[in-house]
């Protein structure tokens, strides 16, 4: 009987921006584990009439294997958000002053956090990095909670992205709106992704010019009105076909 080792899932990371590839790389997310939980004592007593010790979350099986799993997106700037009620308004800073943001319209989220007790503004974050992926693996997009000190102010919804029919990695967040002044810090992970497949992963990251980097962001061109994505990927999948089939070379100009 033989035993052959499954092939790694290739997930290639571009980026055109040379600080951004030298100094915050996309890599296994266990390379950034908060400093709150470095600092934890394996145990510790509860109270102090008692001889009985309890673990910390130094031994909780579920936060080891989240970090041990995901992929980090590190930020590459820090970014000062600021929030004011009076204006309805939501503006924001970056230290590189190159990143961009935008914000949506509230109605594009219907009533979503409509009915909670504090306002929300949306944000969205384009990042310097692409994804590729040959191969039909599904990827889960999430906000990475353990890293943020106040996670009721800044929330990152999930999502699930196939980076073989698409490509960016921008960051939905949004903000409460409470006349306050948000840091996000550059080097801390706000996001993990993570592959859903038991395959193992190998991340590859590349430096290109700016001119490659556009040719495969080439997937995220808004093209159609409505639903690109699915026209986008509609496109991709019939030429793939086309590739596959013997006699293509014949209809070929």
């Amino acid at each position: 009987m033989f035993l052959f080792k499954k092939k790694k899932v290739v997930l290639n990371c571009y980026t055109y921006r040379p600080d951004v590839y030298s100094y915050f790389p996309i890599e296994k997310s266990s390379k950034h584990i908060p400093e709150w939980w470095k600092k934890l004592p394996n145990q510790i007593y509860l109270t102090e009439d008692t001889f009985m010790q309890a673990p910390t979350m130094k031994s909780c099986v579920g936060f080891v294997n989240y970090y041990n799993c995901a992929i980090a997106i590190p930020m590459w700037s820090d970014c000062k958000i600021i929030t004011n009620t009076q204006k309805n308004e939501i503006n924001w800073l970056f230290s590189d002053q190159a990143t961009v943001a935008v914000s949506h319209n509230h109605g594009q989220k219907g009533e979503y956090l409509l009915n909670s007790e504090s306002s929300y503004a949306h944000m969205k974050i384009d990042t310097p990095w692409l994804f590729q992926c040959e191969e039909e693996v599904n990827f889960l997009f999430s906000g990475n909670t353990w890293s943020l000190d106040t996670p009721e102010k800044i929330i990152i919804p999930p999502g699930i992205i196939n980076y073989k029919y698409q490509n960016a990695t921008n960051i939905n967040m949004f903000i409460k709106m409470d006349n306050t002044i948000s840091l996000l810090n550059a080097g801390i992970p706000y996001v993990h992704v993570f592959a859903m497949t038991e395959r193992e992963i190998e991340i590859k990251t590349h430096f290109v010019d700016y001119q490659q980097y556009m040719a495969i962001y080439s997937t995220g061109v808004t093209n159609f009105f409505n639903k690109s994505y699915y026209k986008h990927k509609k496109i991709m999948q019939d030429k793939e076909k086309q590739s596959k089939c013997p006699v293509s070379h014949l209809f070929r100009r």
